[in-house]
């Protein structure tokens, strides 16, 4: 319908009327209208710079997790018996391939989105409130007991863990991974690993 002439201005409409079209598609999720924010999860960087346009107040969060952890827990989902079942792909996976994965997802987020805020998955695991308070104080939102409640609601780990508590998910991959698993991840990882606050080979 728009031929080469118009892409420009083709283009110029969508942007201009997309925030419009997904302010009222959230509205029409959340069943009311008197939100103030509200929040996606986009595993690109790209993706998630390309909202900031429209939106020039976003503001970003990673939540980084130790690639050795990473790794212990997604070869564990993997092996479910209802996802190998439905996705056997996912158990090919080598180490090698997740820690490229991690690298791009992480340094993409790093380099890309701005203002971006950091939270390292064993820093909430061990001291979440905390944590929670400088997520909430980043973006500008007042504290709220419901977080804390949310936090610390089991069935929310229950539904996706892969260990018995939140707690051992942490330093798994000095149990479960070999020697040379644990190199190839840290040699592939190792500069974003410092650049995040971990330590190659410890």
């Amino acid at each position: 319908m728009v031929t080469e002439h118009f892409t420009e201005l083709a283009a110029r409409s969508v942007n201009e009327q997309s925030a419009v079209m997904l302010g009222d598609f959230y509205e029409r999720v959340a069943g009311r209208q008197d939100f103030t924010h509200w929040g996606d999860k986009l595993p690109d960087a790209r993706a998630a710079r390309a909202l900031q346009p429209l939106w020039p107040q976003t503001k970003f969060v990673l939540i980084v997790r130790d690639p050795r952890d990473n790794y212990c827990s997604y070869r564990q989902f993997a092996r479910k018996p209802e996802i190998l079942d439905k996705y056997p792909e996912l158990s090919n996976i080598t180490a090698a391939d997740f820690a490229r994965d991690w690298r791009t997802l992480n340094t993409g987020c790093i380099d890309y989105l701005h203002p971006l805020h950091v939270v390292r998955y064993e820093k909430m695991v061990a001291a979440l409130d905390a944590q929670f308070a400088k997520l909430l104080e980043f973006l500008g939102l007042p504290p709220h007991p419901d977080v804390h409640v949310a936090g610390e609601r089991p069935a929310a780990y229950a539904s996706h863990g892969t260990t018995r508590s939140v707690a051992q998910s942490v330093g798994q991959w000095k149990v479960e991974l070999d020697e040379q698993e644990v190199a190839v991840i840290d040699e592939l990882t190792g500069q974003d690993l410092q650049r995040l606050g971990y330590r190659p080979g410890t």
